[in-house]
């Protein structure tokens, strides 16, 4: 399942926390653009229209690609390239920022199926974020741009800059890796109208503007080992809350996730 947005009022939005500026950092995906609009949002951390603070992903540019763009009062960034992320199908995505690499594509990468792709960069990407101090938007590009209408799945925040052996992993399955446990920031699995998630340093799910999003179809034919994300909405083998925290407890050392619904 899938979470959707309408493009104008629906979004995700998580507490502040220190790992959504960390000088370390991946955010992996399931991504699906509805349509595409210029500076629409994919995820920010930004303070409204103040673009000394924080990043933002979005929609920029021509047809079918998008930035990552630092907001430290210069704005560079790393842009994929015209079609790399077209409409109408379902892509992962896997953003991963290391700011003690030493040059741009050292500093960012930004992965397609699991595949690394050629950026152009704008700028040079510094090794470290300005922090903002609002909440962190998923759909949604809080510094000016607009509300992205897009479907998210599987969505996972690790305070560590994983490898490409790593986000191909991450894409692969639908649980976190054990591995990352202690890095394992966020995950909001979007496959229940109730799992918007929480983030696992017990700051809550918070909602700030905009209403959340509705529940939708997910990755068609994404597999995960036994389970498929896209399963029909009533089936009796959906993993819902109660069976994805047993699960998780069974495979994992971490504690369970905090989730609405469970």
């Amino acid at each position: 399942m899938a979470l959707e947005s309408n493009g104008t009022t629906q979004v995700l939005q998580y507490a502040d926390n220190a790992a959504w500026d960390a000088a370390n950092f991946t955010m992996a995906f399931w991504l699906y653009q509805i349509a595409w609009t210029s500076t629409d949002g994919i995820a920010s951390h930004a303070n409204g229209s103040d673009t000394t603070k924080g990043w933002r992903l979005m929609q920029f540019g021509a047809t079918d690609q998008f930035i990552w763009q630092q907001l430290n009062g210069t704005g560079q960034y790393g842009q994929t390239a015209v079609g790399d992320f077209p409409t109408g199908a379902w892509a992962h995505c896997a953003v991963v920022f290391d700011g003690g690499g030493a040059a741009n594509a050292d500093r960012l990468k930004i992965y397609k199926n699991g595949t690394s792709l050629t950026l152009t960069f704008s700028g040079t990407i510094a090794a470290t974020l300005v922090d903002s101090t609002n909440v962190l938007s998923l759909m949604y590009e809080a510094s000016g741009g607009g509300v992205g209408n897009i479907r998210l799945a599987n969505f996972k925040w690790f305070s560590a800059s994983l490898t490409a052996a790593q986000v191909k992993w991450e894409m692969d399955h639908y649980q976190p890796a054990k591995e990352l446990n202690s890095s394992l920031v966020l995950w909001v699995p979007c496959d229940n109208a109730n799992a918007i998630g929480e983030d696992l340093s017990d700051n809550a799910f918070t909602q700030s503007s905009g209403t959340t999003p509705t529940i939708a179809d997910g990755p068609v034919g994404v597999s995960y080992g036994d389970d498929v994300i896209n399963r029909p909405r009533n089936s009796r083998r959906m993993i819902d809350g109660r069976q994805r925290r047993n699960r998780f407890r069974r495979h994992s050392s971490k504690p369970a996730l905090y989730q609405t619904g469970w």
